[in-house]
């Protein structure tokens, strides 16, 4: 742990206060869980699993958020430990957007601090008509072309001035 101690002034005085900790890993925020993917079941549920970048998954808390395309408000499953989340029961008609969000949990933390939502997946029939096959490919691929970076050759003229050429060596 860190101390801090805290020194002021204020119109009545000097103000002092002794050492307060401060833990590091209260104010973690991780990075927001990657490669949703989402499985129909046998039963017409839906299987959402996803990938934390958290390096101890057991400190790891997950939220979910997911609607369908007939709700505006979104339906939450706050509290799972797990990369995985089960929704029993869908309709194949609608389209379902699922997004989650993590923060280090209780066992190794105390922060109230969570990672922003990740990228969006989806599953299921849009207004549209563009099936679930082409909407997740599609997501896949946008965020491929997103997160690959590409390094670049870059030829630079050798610098001059006017009336002041520049010598090659």
């Amino acid at each position: 742990p860190f101390y801090i101690f805290r020194n002021g002034s204020s119109g009545s005085g000097d103000i002092s206060r002794g050492p307060q900790e401060f833990l590091l890993k209260d104010h973690v925020i991780p990075f927001a869980p990657e490669n949703l993917v989402v499985n129909a079941t046998e039963n017409n549920g839906l299987i959402l699993s996803w990938d934390s970048m958290m390096p101890t998954p057991t400190c790891v808390e997950f939220e979910v958020r997911y609607r369908n395309s007939k709700d505006k408000e979104w339906q939450k499953a706050p509290g799972l430990q797990q990369t995985i989340f089960n929704l029993p029961s869908v309709d194949p008609e609608k389209l379902y957007t699922f997004q989650v969000k993590s923060k280090v949990n209780k066992y190794c933390g105390t922060t109230k601090l969570w990672s922003e939502w990740s990228l969006p997946g989806y599953w299921g029939k849009s207004n549209t008509g563009l099936s679930q096959l082409f909407m997740m490919r599609a997501r896949l691929c946008s965020a491929h072309l997103v997160r690959r970076s590409v390094p670049l050759a870059l030829t630079l003229p050798t610098p001059s001035l006017p009336n002041f050429p520049v010598q090659s060596q």
